[in-house]
């Protein structure tokens, strides 16, 4: 079990559900949200040869002109979120599933500056080796140019091949999120912590 400390001192990790409160959410009147999800990939979540058909509107959906269209629109009409997904490997075949994708950290904040409300989640891999800090920054940078609309997407991956392009070695199940769950802890309490801290994990 890992440990954070302050001023020295260590202490329990919390352990999830950690909130710290304050986390900033756009209002909605509905309790259904909708919204966009996997805009940056190509072809969407469409594993079809059917996207070959109407390329803008499938294949090539991930390209910043056509996804920027894309998500002013859903702005406009009022949809409460865009999920960014993460891939980092393709599935190949006729249509190149997801073999062309906007990076989700990144593609969030571009989407950021071209639209007024709606919210932008961004999906990470906490098992791939990057570091929560590093998340956490990205966070409170994101978070503060969009005016409070942004979000992040913890997954744990499920792909061998894309935890081995990291060096990482995949996991089973229960250690992916219990990673996870140090991994959001840290980065929450980057967020919400005052003072300098140490973390033993």
């Amino acid at each position: 079990m890992g440990k954070i400390g302050e001023h020295g001192k260590l202490v329990d990790i919390k352990r999830g559900p950690f909130d710290p409160g304050g986390q900033p959410t756009v209002d909605s009147p509905n309790d259904l949200w909708l919204g966009l999800f996997a805009w940056n990939a190509n072809s969407g979540c469409t594993a079809s040869r059917a996207t070959l058909k109407h390329p803008d509107g499938g294949q090539q959906i991930w390209r910043w002109d056509n996804a920027s269209q894309l998500l002013q629109q859903a702005d406009r009409m009022g949809l409460e979120f865009h999920l960014a997904a993460a891939r980092w490997v393709g599935h190949g075949g006729d249509s190149r599933f997801h073999e062309s994708f906007l990076e989700a950290l990144s593609a969030t904040p571009a989407a950021a500056a071209i639209t007024e409300n709606i919210l932008g989640l961004a999906t990470g891999h906490v098992t791939y080796g990057f570091h929560p800090m590093h998340f956490a920054k990205f966070g409170a940078t994101v978070d503060h140019i969009s005016g409070g609309r942004w979000g992040l997407n913890i997954v744990t991956g499920w792909v061998a091949d894309e935890q081995a392009m990291f060096g990482q070695q995949f996991s089973d199940h229960e250690m992916r999120y219990d990673m996870a769950d140090e991994f959001i802890t840290l980065v929450k309490w980057a967020w919400s912590s005052e003072a300098p801290f140490s973390f033993e994990g």
